[in-house]
């Protein structure tokens, strides 16, 4: 066959690309294959001539970019497929199943779809792992049922690269029921699957267009493959695609004849421009580029034959859906609209949005609300709550902005401005990982940077502002008012009006949801680069803890390998601190190949359980045992907590040892606190361990992915308020661990400049974000919108608990009636199937949802309190 045609699309995008969502299903992915005169040798090699005539397209996943390729061919017999998949860590690949039909779907395969009627109720799947192990099944009644009694006989070879791996595959067509003629087209999808190297969770990629994260078997979704007999095929390579690089798709055509190029970008998706038919002479192929403007954030090509017909479809790619993009320029608007004028000229866009949601500085459309002009809140006694306002300057930079806060006055009564802080948020460069699905990577918000005294807004950005509001202990009930000044040096000030309603009750001092969080070795670690001395490791270790118990969370220290010291008691003792670990009990404090505490350890136990005894701590007091220990070791780690059990009956011990009974057969009787990761929390299951006596918490690490809760950097930033507060709650959990809160991984410095920080996002392995929930500042912490978030799902938790005390009370008062209709409310707005809090996986993340919902529980409160006066 003869190339006759070469053409390069280059496009500039501002972040790494993503598959296209809810496009139209004349937009989804086409593909045609050949006819081929001799098949090809299924050995993993590609070398045969049948691959060099054959259509390919490329592998697009929005966690990392394009990652591979595959070809089709066919004969009269058999389809025949070649697929590879870049992979730089191959020694981090997963295949270890060796009989087939086995569970290689939680291993790195390659998955084939195939639907010979384009019809979404029943399909084939073909899976081949990176050691040619296979797995089949005839997919029926809309994935209700996986009949894997299918045994068809296919074959496939498998070979591994120094940064890659391939499959070559060939499935007879009597062993699909049908044989295509020429010009026909069947349902297809081909996939791959990423396992991840510690969790039993994985990520992957589609050739069609898949909702970001959305499941394989999405059938409506699969593309078209077209039998094309001898007609031009489209050979498709992609270059990965990173934060604001160019995206660049290469189609050469193979076969006889003209062909052309039609292409659209942007949010309304028309396909309005034509790229003009071309035509090569020799080795002389046509070529050119296309670098669309900022605003073009869709793409959608197809390459067609001299008749008109679609021989190659990318599918609709897009950064964000079309409604989306319009959102995003509605957001815009509004904030120009709001923005102050300077001889009748907009200078800066300014606006109030919720203080959980992420911001990522080009992508306006990601925001998902509209601003308002000022902030209005509502909290309770001892409380915190924040806003952020949005900036938004299309033509200049903002220079040496100012933030100045006025108190708030309600009457005579005044929240003096000592009690309200605001500061730039800055962004950080979230990197492409294979490890979990993501919605997007690039710079986005995070770290508060509370240690600038000025900062730049830079032109065509959206620049949040953090601006916390809280209302001391006492604080006298009613509507408080204020402004916020933004003062751009080189621009006109915009004054923001501030509304702070204040509940008629008081949140504990306490926090009634036990905290367990880790550090390691605390300021030794995370200030290493500083080289400390004692006396300053002292200061750092007493600002940490204090950041903490500001935030309503413990103190981190559940991995520390030494007890805890007579400071550490004493400060814990001045301050609302709920619970706190002795010390880890784990491998590295026992002896080697025994089961007995190092020499000096039991000694040093004692010392600090005499502290804590002599502070009247006891009961906040525990160890934390084993973490993650396998079932194997389970034997081992019981008879030693058994005999610390013996040593401290009074003191709690906690352990995410892995164990997802909650000791139901009575072999970890020690254990008094067992902590799931989310994915793995059993309600009923923990009512049962309850009723025995035990605790169940649970915890996130770098899993569970999406649609879990998480703490990660690409997570909506809602679910940090929400694992915290509705959802603990919801599930009766009896506290939330944190293995690390702030992580020196690949950095190991403070915290400095902005808002564009120079800061390494993979915080533990390649996951990011994870164990990394503050910065290292000079002198101290430095929060997050994470951390705020945390803290204020923590307040969110003590409006249940005091909406539910506010109706026992009541009842007890023999107010039955009015107790039970306040009752009904609170579980319906408190428990599993709630308004915000479905399951684990479905949950609300509107803000708008989360706070309405607090407001009616506020009512709750001041209701019982009304009726009992």
């Amino acid at each position: 066959m003869k190339q006759v045609g070469y053409i390069a699309l280059i496009f500039m995008l501002a972040a790494s690309c993503a598959r296209g969502q809810g496009a139209a299903s004349d937009e989804l992915s086409i593909i045609s294959t050949p006819r081929v005169a001799k098949a090809p040798a299924i050995d993993g090699e590609f070398e045969d001539q049948a691959w060099a005539g054959a259509g390919r397209a490329p592998f697009v996943s929005a966690a990392v970019g394009p990652a591979g390729y595959f070809m089709m061919c066919y004969d009269e017999r058999a389809i025949y497929l070649a697929l590879h998949r870049d992979e730089p860590l191959m020694n981090t690949l997963r295949a270890s199943h060796k009989n087939h039909d086995g569970e290689i779907w939680n291993e790195d395969n390659f998955q084939i779809f195939i639907s010979p009627r384009h019809g979404h109720r029943n399909y084939f799947q073909f899976m081949v792992s990176a050691i040619n192990t296979r797995w089949d099944a005839i997919i029926e009644d809309y994935f209700s049922n996986i009949n894997v009694t299918y045994n068809p006989q296919w074959t496939s070879a498998v070979k591994r690269l120094d940064a890659g791996w391939r499959a070559e595959i060939a499935i007879p067509f009597d062993q699909l029921g049908a044989t295509p003629a020429d010009g026909d087209a069947w349902g297809l999808n081909v996939c791959y699957t990423r396992a991840n190297e510690t969790m039993p969770v994985h990520y992957g990629a589609s050739w069609s267009a898949l909702i970001t994260g959305a499941n394989f078997h999405l059938a409506d979704r699969f593309g078209l493959v077209k039998f094309a007999g001898a007609g031009p095929v489209a050979k498709v390579t992609a270059v990965p695609c990173e934060a604001g690089r160019r995206q660049e798709f290469r189609f050469e055509v193979v076969g006889d004849g003209e062909f052309g190029i039609e292409y659209a970008v942007g949010p309304r998706g028309d396909l309005a421009r034509q790229q003009g038919r071309h035509k090569a002479q020799g080795n002389s192929p046509d070529a050119c580029a296309i670098t669309p403007s900022a605003a073009d954030n869709n793409m959608l090509v197809n390459v067609k034959d001299n008749l008109g017909s679609v021989i190659y479809s990318t599918g609709r790619l897009m950064l964000s859906t079309p409604a989306q993009m319009r959102d995003g320029q509605k957001l815009l608007s509004q904030l120009l609209a709001n923005g102050p004028a300077d001889e009748g000229k907009k200078k800066y866009g300014i606006g109030v949005i919720s203080s959980m949601t992420k911001v990522l500085p080009r992508r306006a459309e990601l925001v998902n609300e509209l601003p308002a002009r000022d902030i209005v809140l509502g909290c309770a006694r001892n409380e915190t709550e924040a806003a952020q306002i949005l900036l938004y300057s299309p033509d200049a930079d903002l220079k040496d902005v100012q933030l100045e806060l006025t108190d708030l006055a309600c009457g005579e009564a005044v929240i003096e401005s000592s009690n309200l802080w605001a500061a730039a948020v800055g962004f950080v460069n979230v990197k492409p990982q294979n490890n979990y699905p993501v919605n997007f990577t690039g710079w986005t918000s995070d770290p508060i940077l509370t240690y600038l005294e000025t900062f730049d807004a830079k032109a065509g950005d959206i620049q949040p502002v953090w601006v916390s509001l809280r209302a001391p202990a006492g604080t006298k009930p009613g509507t408080y008012t204020g402004s916020i000044t933004i003062r751009p040096a080189n621009a006109p000030a915009s004054r923001v009006g501030i509304s702070l309603e204040v509940w008629d009750f008081e949140l504990p001092a306490t926090p009634s949801l036990p905290t367990a969080v880790g550090q390691i070795t605390g300021a030794r670690e995370v200030y290493a680069h500083q080289k400390p001395t004692p006396q300053r490791l002292a200061q750092l270790d007493d600002a940490i803890d204090r950041f903490h118990v500001s935030h309503r969370i413990a103190p981190p220290d559940i991995y520390r390998p030494w007890p805890i010291t007579k400071v550490e008691v004493e400060r814990w003792k001045s301050l609302p601190v709920n619970a706190f670990n002795i010390v880890y009990i784990g491998d590295r404090q026992l002896k080697k190949d025994s089961e007995e505490f190092k020499p000096g350890l039991d000694e040093q136990i004692a010392a600090a359980m005499k502290l804590v005894a002599e502070a009247g701590l006891e009961k906040r007091a525990y160890f934390y045992a084993f973490d993650e220990l396998h079932k194997s070791r389970h034997a081992m780690a019981a008879r030693v907590m058994d005999r610390l059990k013996k040593q401290y009956p009074a003191v709690k011990i906690l352990t995410t040892i892995l164990e997802n009974g909650y000791d139901i057969d009575g072999a970890l009787g020690a254990v008094d606190a067992f902590c799931p990761l989310v994915s793995f929390y059993d309600a009923p299951r923990a009512r049962q361990a309850r009723q025995r006596g035990k605790e169940v918490w649970w915890y996130v690490c770098c899993g569970p992915p999406m649609p879990y809760p998480n703490l990660m950097l690409e997570h909506p930033l809602i679910e940090s308020r929400m694992l915290s507060g509705f959802m603990s709650f919801a599930f009766q959990v009896d506290g939330f661990l944190y293995y690390r809160m702030s992580s020196r991984d690949n950095n190991g410095k403070d915290i400095s400049g902005g808002p564009y920080v120079d800061w390494d996002t993979f915080s533990y392995k390649t996951y990011n974000g994870d164990g990394h929930i503050w910065y290292p500042g000079a002198d101290g912490p430095v929060t997050s919108v994470r951390m705020e978030n945390l803290q204020d799902g923590l307040e969110d938790y003590e409006y249940l608990v005091l909406a539910r005390a506010a109706v026992g009370e009541l009842r007890a008062a023999g107010r039955t009636e009015e107790a039970d209709r306040l009752d009904e409310m609170c579980a319906a707005l408190g428990a599993p199937g709630n308004e915000l809090v479905m399951t684990t996986t479905d949950f609300s993340r509107s803000p708008a949802e989360l706070l309405e919902v607090r407001r009616r529980l506020a009512n709750v409160i001041v209701q019982c309190q009304d009726y009992l006066k």
